[in-house]
């Protein structure tokens, strides 16, 4: 989809391919604790901001970190520990407030927003009805930078049984650098959801050759 929009506008051809991934957790288990959702109305929030930085041996893309979140802190003085930095953030899971039902196409539409400092990501909308098992698995790996000790790794893999179209709306808010930086995208793709399933999160690693 990123190449379609290049062709179409090549004003874009040198801008830099960057991903948000927000992912709402419902257990984890750390060498140090562990969570669960138990009610499934406060999952934990873990989320980074990539930025592709070069090309690797066969083919695959190394990612440098820009933001690594999360709601939990533990899960941020764990990576604090290995020294990787994880940013701290709220999380909203729920529906549209009735008072702003008017702003929102979609009726009884799902809101996932996402406060850091000054900025704000709102995705308000619904999975499609329609789910498509996985195929294979869902991994990204990054590069950060740590505090004093060089450069660390950090790699997610999901093995989600099913996923889902995402319809709905994606808007930014604030005035910070980072809601200036989301906001200057000239284009957004958003989804799908992945559901269900497993997966393993490493941070403070060193990085991969």
């Amino acid at each position: 989809m990123v190449s379609g929009v290049v062709k179409g506008q090549p004003e874009f051809a040198a801008w830099t391919p960057s991903r948000l991934c927000l992912y709402a957790l419902d257990t984890l288990h750390a060498q140090d604790f562990s969570f669960t959702n138990k009610k499934a109305r406060k999952p934990l929030l873990f989320g980074v901001w990539t930025a592709a930085a070069a090309e690797v041996a066969g083919g695959a893309r190394r990612e440098v970190a820009l933001l690594v979140l999360s709601n939990n802190d533990r899960l941020i003085h764990s990576a604090k520990a290995v020294g990787a930095r994880v940013r701290s953030a709220k999380l909203v899971v729920g529906k549209v407030p009735p008072a702003e039902e008017d702003t929102v196409p979609l009726a009884s539409a799902d809101r996932f927003q996402v406060n850091l400092g000054k900025t704000v990501v709102t995705w308000d909308g619904r999975a499609s009805s329609d789910s498509t098992p996985a195929a294979g698995q869902v991994e990204i790996g990054w590069i950060a930078a740590q505090e004093n000790r060089g450069a660390a790794a950090g790699r997610l893999v999901l093995r989600p049984l099913w996923s889902r179209a995402m319809i709905g709306s994606l808007r930014i808010t604030g005035k910070d650098d980072v809601a200036k930086a989301l906001k200057a995208s000239p284009v957004h793709f958003v989804g799908p959801q992945y559901e269900r399933g497993s997966g393993t999160l490493e941070l403070g690693g060193a990085p991969r050759q």
